[in-house]
């Protein structure tokens, strides 16, 4: 971040890095995931941490530390505030304040990465990417059950990366008439096109049963 810093490649602006000019105007180094990743790799994070750092990234969204303890495998045994804030000092994190939007009153921090190319690095190095997105899928569908309406987007994303082909199919068309009842077009043909191309694996696979 520093050596970015120094070429005046990006800036700090309110809570987060930004680009200091137009993407047109520089020239970003090759190797700038490799700063990134190598940046990561000299934190020496147990095997805890890295799992739990690709757990908060496959998430891929805001989220407090109340809603990610739950999505967390049990067997990770870790203390997520000390954590976080570690990260957050380090500059990896930002924390945000988040709104009640009945009462306005804030109730606890959410934490996002600083930049998205630190997510996609982190992301590119995940082995175990389909076993993740299952447990969260899994997750979200046993802490939210309630509610799934609000969480079918999630769902439609995260099973859609796994071997799951009938829960992403499942999620997919509702996830594509949500976004077609919403006047929203492109989302909805985004989805009923990983709809099709699922569908179509699942007959094929069923064929050579």
């Amino acid at each position: 971040m520093k050596s970015l810093v120094e070429k005046g490649l990006i800036s700090r602006k309110l809570l987060k890095w930004e680009l200091s000019k137009s993407i047109k105007e520089i020239e970003i180094p090759s190797n700038l995931k490799e700063i990134i990743k190598k940046s990561i790799e000299n934190l020496k994070l147990s095997n805890n941490e890295k799992k739990t750092l690709q757990y908060f990234t496959l998430l891929n969204k805001p989220i407090t530390i109340e809603e990610f303890k739950k999505i967390l495998p049990s067997e990770i045994d870790i203390n997520l505030k000390d954590f976080f804030i570690d990260l957050e000092n380090i500059e990896l994190l930002i924390s945000e304040k988040q709104q009640n939007i009945e009462t306005k009153k804030s109730l606890s921090l959410s934490y996002s990465f600083t930049h998205s190319l630190i997510h996609e690095v982190i992301e590119e190095e995940i082995i175990e990417k389909q076993e993740f997105h299952h447990h969260i899928a899994q997750r979200i569908e046993d802490i939210y059950k309630d509610k799934l309406d609000e969480y079918i987007d999630e769902l439609a994303n995260h099973y859609s990366q796994t071997d799951d082909m009938e829960k992403a199919i499942h999620y997919l068309e509702k996830a594509g008439d949500k976004a077609k009842e919403n006047y929203e077009n492109e989302k909805a043909i985004c989805y009923y096109d990983k709809l099709i191309s699922l569908m179509i694996l699942l007959i094929n696979k069923r064929r050579h049963i």
